[in-house]
This record gives C-alpha cells, structure tokens and sequence, in this order.
C-alpha cells in the first residue's frame, strides 16, 4: 500500500500540526526545489513543465514559470511590457510578425503578439495545489520527477521540526495556595468566683428586755480563700514565608545571548549548525509497527476498580441538656396568728392576776406551737419539691450523657468501618497490582522482540550508512563537536534550574519543619495554661471546703452561746425570750444556708467552666491537627509537582535534542538530493 505525504512525514518527525500546513509546506519545497534546479541546471525544468494551449492570444499564468511559448511554425520571444506598444507599432523595428513573435506577461496574464494565431501552446511549471496535498501519494503528483518527490518529503518534514521547535514551550508550575493559619478560639466563660455570704448581725434586743451579749464575742468570721489565673495566652502564629519557586517561562533563541540568569529553557544555538556535512543515505528498510507485536495481548493496562463504598460517617449532634421539664421549686412561709400582747400586759401590770396571766402566756404558746407546726409542714414540702427537682436535673444530666456516649459507640463502630473498607481497597489494589504486573511483563517480552528485530534493521542501516560516512569523518567530527557545544549550553542552563529546583525543596521542607515547630510550641503554653488554671481551681475549691468545715463547729458553739445568755435571762427575770432568740436562730440558719448555696454555685460554675475549656480546646486541637494535615498535604503535593515539572523539563529536552539532532540529518538528505546537479563527483 502506497504512502501518504502525511504518513512519510509522521514516519520521520511524529505527529503534525494542521492539515493545511502541511499542504502548504509541501508546495513551498517544491517551488525550492523547482528554484535550486533553475539556477543549477535550468534544462531539467522541463521534468517539471506541463504544455497548456493558449486561446485568443491570452491565457492566465499567475506567477508559474514559464518555459516557452510556441506556434505551429515558431516559438515566441518573451519581452517586458514596457515594449509592447512598440511590438503593434507598424514602423518600429519591435514590432511583431509572424516569424518574429512576442509575448509579456502582465497583471497574472500572458499576451501573445501578433494576434490571429489558432495553434499556440506554452510550457509551464506551475504546481498543481489539488494534488500536491498532505492526503496525497507520489503517484498523485504528476508533472513533478519521482526522483524528486522524497525532497518534497524532507522538505515539508524539516519545516514541521522548525515549527515544532519555535513552538516548544516549556511546562509551567503552579503551587497549591498554602493552608491559612487557624483561629484558635479563646475562653468565653468566665472563671468561676465564690460569694461568700454576710455575716450575721444580732438583731436589737426588745426595749423591755435587758439582755447583756458583752461576754458573747462577735458572729465567726468566713475568710474567703483568694485565688489569682493569668489571663489567657497570646497565641501566634508567625509563620515564615512561603518559599517562591525561582522558575520563569522565558528563554532566547540564541545561546550566546543568555544573560547567564537561571530560566526554564531548552534551546540549542542553531547558528553553530548551519551547514551540516553531507552523506549519501542509503534507503532503510520498513520499520514494523509495535502493535503487530502485541496483538495477543490486550493492550489496555489493567483497570483498577474498586467496588466497595466507603463507609458513611455518623452524624454528630450537639448535645444539650433538656430542662422543659424542671419546676424549680419555692418555698412559700406560713402566716402566724398575731398574739394579743396588749391583754397580756393588761394581766401582768394591770390586774396583775396570775391565773389568767398564766391563760394568756398558755394561749400564746398554743399560737408559736401551731406556727411552728406549719412552718415544719411548708419546709417538708419544700424539700419534697427540690429533691423532686433535683431527681429531674440527674435525669436530664443522665439522658444527655447517654446521648455523648451512644454517638461515642457509633464513632467508634464508623472506625470500624472504615479499617475493613481500607482492607478491601488494599486488597483489590494488590489484585490490580498482580495484574499489572503480569500485563507488564507480557508487554516487556513482546517490546523485546520487537526491539531486536528494529535494533538489527537498524545495525544493517548502520553497516551500510558507514561506506558513506567515511567520505565525510572530518567534516562530521567538526559539526558534531559543535552540536555538542550546542547541547552542552541548553543542557548547563536546565541544570541551573535544577538547582533551584532542589534549592526550593530543601526551602519546603525547612518551611514545613518550622510551621510544626510553632504549631508545637503553641500546643504547649496552651496546655501548660490549662494545668495551671485547673490545678488553680482545685486549691481554691479545696480551700473553701476547709474554710466552711473551720467556720461549722465556731457557728454551732455561737448559737449555744446565745440560747445560754437567753435562757440565763429568762430564768432570771421570768422575760420570754422565745421570739427574739427564734430571730437569731432564723439569721443564722439563714447564713449557714447562704454558705452552703454559694458553695453548690461555686462548684456548678466550676465544673461548667471544666466542660467549656474542655470544648474548646477539643475545638483548638482539631483545628490545629487540620492546619498540620494541611501543611503536610501542601509540601507532599509542591514536592509532587516539582518533580513532575523536572520529569517534564527532561522530556522537553530530549524531545528537542532529537528535533535538532533529526533536522539535521533531514537537512544534509535534502542537500544530498542536489549534490548530482551541484558539485561533480571526485573519480576513484
């Protein structure tokens, strides 16, 4: 099967740009072609020419070459058309007959003189543009010499490589935008702080009791304990700058005008290649495609697939304390039926009757017995209502703790999950990786047959390119040397940015190191913090535990004291006292009930607080472990793709070592299709 121009060029360079390029490029090499033979040997245009008849004397030619023009009887001679006036003018001795005739090109058109010619023809090199196209064959082609039509091939091939090298770019690399540093959250919740309740004041004794308290002493004093938290922290995180990669996109075309600055380039100098030694290439034999030999492989590598659907995380809720069923109970105080002092007094100073003085003070302890009674009864309720509602807070405390631990079990089992997921990808990857394999090794052998039958083509091509070889050695010695040198050059000034590369790398992970350091040492003061405040709290809450269990036993002995100096008085003056020693009685329960509620406040607010640096900090750890992971994941991938930019870089370079290397031998195979017609051979 016939070859296209398309396929033969693709054979020598690879893959080509547009169709329409190609075209082109073909028709400009043979007009190069067409050109070289003109000035070298002009008789063999006529392989070229094709015989197209002119009517009326005119026909349209564009810029062809015209070889002759020619009559039945003569052949036209060819004048500028600045004389083709003088050739109609009757009496110049330019004009036009029959056996002297002219012709001028003018405006794309030939004109022949005299008119009236019925047999003219001309002989034209024109390129046909239908045929002449990348679909085409040689056989396609006509009015063109076959030994010639492989020119047009390293011609239009040699154009594409100039293309592809004044094109070639080099990659570019963008790195992922570093993570942001996170915001740890401070401490919203206040410390929590005890309030020590009043001391009790004596109430003033009745104006008609004269009761002596000089020897009692004062009411005990409750020394609060005093505890002192430094403020939270200063967290910073001042990390360094991010490293910049030191690679830029701009190059010169010409070595000697680099300015010795570290840039992404690959380019070889072509002025130090400009004329190549020249050889006579012998015809190489067909290349087998390497798809004949893996015909009985698949050729699609092996698919990973992973079947198994990674387990769906639970969802976690906040949890809080139901307290829509908490009825905070109230203490309601009962109401004493007034006693009548005034008839009282009446009996003792008036009357001064003791039976019914004796009535009276009887009815007026009925009256305190049955108060008493009743006040006994409202504090049973009350305390039946607040362990009722202190029952309901354990058991909303209760529900919301199952709650934390059942979303704990379903963490837990997620986990679970996701270590038998791991262990099914991990097991179809191993399948795929003894597939791969096998596929590998397969492919290997075939790529080993093939290659031996393309490296012993080769060494034959080889063997018989060295009889021509030696006709040129000195002049090859000399442009290799200098194609070296080329080479060299593109080569030393990838490895500068090589350089930089690793220098940016080294830059990464100093970075990486650094940002751990300070997420480390962050970590610690706000740990350190934590202990101290928590170990603060327990002394303090210690203290008042001492504090109130110092001040119980002072309080008991006072309150004996009193009913001592009272009931003293009373038996003395026969005074009933019962009422005001009931006030201080009452003050004193009051404070001791003040104390133990400031006591229950502190320890509520103390344990909230707990909780709420535990959250936090919960939070901060997460953040923080979420930046790290960040860090880590922004170096692995920057690591990932530098080397990814090298590997790329490399290939660049070879890819365009080859171009050069490949359109030099085309350009020394078409300089060697002219060697016939531009030197004479040295006889042997």
């Amino acid at each position: 099967m016939a070859l296209t121009f398309k396929s033969q060029i693709e054979d020598l360079i690879g893959t080509t740009a547009e169709d329409t390029s190609i075209d082109q490029w073909l028709q400009d090499g043979a007009w190069d072609i067409i050109n070289r033979v003109k000035i070298v040997d002009p008789m063999k245009l006529q392989s070229f020419a094709k015989q197209e008849d002119i009517t009326n004397n005119t026909a349209s030619v564009g810029d062809n070459l015209i070889l002759g023009v020619y009559s039945a009887a003569s052949e036209y001679r060819e004048i500028p058309p600045s004389l083709k006036i003088k050739a109609l003018d009757t009496d110049s001795i330019h004009k036009a007959t029959t056996t002297n005739p002219v012709f001028w090109r003018e405006n794309g058109n030939v004109y022949l003189r005299p008119t009236g010619g019925v047999s003219n023809t001309m002989s034209i090199v024109k390129i046909d543009t239908s045929t002449l196209v990348n679909g085409s064959e040689f056989s396609d082609v006509i009015n063109f010499p076959d030994s010639h039509k492989q020119l047009l091939v390293l011609f239009a091939s040699m154009k594409e490589l100039q293309r592809k090298m004044n094109t070639q770019t080099m990659p570019t690399i963008t790195l992922p935008i570093v993570a942001s540093s996170p915001s740890i959250s401070g401490y919203t919740t206040s410390l929590p702080t005890f309030k020590a309740p009043s001391s009790v004041v004596l109430p003033s004794v009745p104006s008609d009791a004269n009761v002596d308290f000089t020897n009692l002493g004062s009411f005990p004093t409750f020394n609060s304990p005093i505890y002192t938290i430094r403020p939270f922290p200063e967290i910073k995180y001042n990390l360094p700058e991010q490293p910049i990669i030191p690679i830029t996109t701009t190059a010169s075309n010409n070595m000697s005008t680099w300015d010795g600055s570290a840039q992404s380039r690959i380019i070889v100098d072509q002025t130090t290649l400009a004329t190549a030694p020249i050889y006579n290439k012998p015809i190489q034999e067909p290349r087998t495609p390497f798809s004949s030999y893996v015909s009985g492989i698949e050729l699609d590598e092996p698919t990973l697939v992973i079947n198994e659907q990674p387990p769906v995380a639970p969802t976690i809720v906040s949890v809080e304390v139901d307290n829509s069923a908490w009825v905070v109970p109230e203490f309601t105080s009962p109401v004493m039926d007034t006693p009548d002092w005034g008839d009282t007094n009446n009996w003792i100073t008036v009357e001064e009757d003791p039976e019914m003085l004796a009535s009276r003070v009887q009815e007026i302890s009925t009256k305190g017995a049955i108060f008493s009674a009743l006040l006994a009864d409202a504090k049973a309720q009350f305390d039946k209502d607040n362990a009722r509602f202190q029952s309901d807070v354990q058991k909303s405390l209760s529900d919301a703790k199952l709650l934390t631990d059942k979303e704990g079990q379903e963490l837990s089992q997620y986990g679970q999950d996701v270590q038998l997921y791991q262990i099914k990808v991990n097991n179809a990857i191993s399948e795929h990786q003894q597939k791969l394999t096998h596929y590998l090794e397969e492919l290997k052998t075939s790529f080993q047959a093939w290659q031996k039958e393309e490296t012993d083509k080769i060494a034959r091509f080889q063997a018989e390119s060295q009889s021509e070889l030696n006709d040129f050695n000195e002049d090859n010695v000399e442009y290799q040397a200098k194609l070296q040198i080329a080479i060299e050059n593109a080569r030393l000034s990838s490895s500068a940015d090589q350089i930089l590369l690793t220098k940016y790398q080294n830059e990464l992970k100093a970075y990486e190191t650094k940002v751990g350091s300070i997420i480390s040492e962050n970590t610690s003061v706000i740990s350190e913090w934590q202990q101290e405040v928590a170990a603060n709290i327990q002394k303090y809450s210690a203290d008042i535990g001492k504090e109130t269990s110092k001040i119980n036993p002072d309080i008991q002995k006072y309150q004996i004291d009193i009913d001592k100096i009272l009931k003293t008085y009373q038996n003395e003056t026969g005074y009933d006292i019962a009422k005001y020693s009931a006030e201080i009685q009452s003050l004193i329960s009051k404070f001791q009930q003040d104390l133990a509620s400031s006591s229950a406040d502190f320890n509520e607010e103390s344990q909230r607080y707990s909780h709420e640096t535990e959250r936090i900090q919960s939070d901060n750890s997460t953040k923080i472990a979420k930046y790290q992971s960040e860090i880590q994941d922004y170096s692995a991938e920057a690591s990932s793709l530098i080397q990814d930019y090298a590997n790329k870089v490399q290939s660049k370079m070879a890819e365009y070592k080859w171009w050069e290397e490949q359109y030099a031998r085309l350009k020394q195979s078409y300089e060697q299709g002219f060697v016939p017609i531009n030197v004479q051979q040295p006889k042997e």
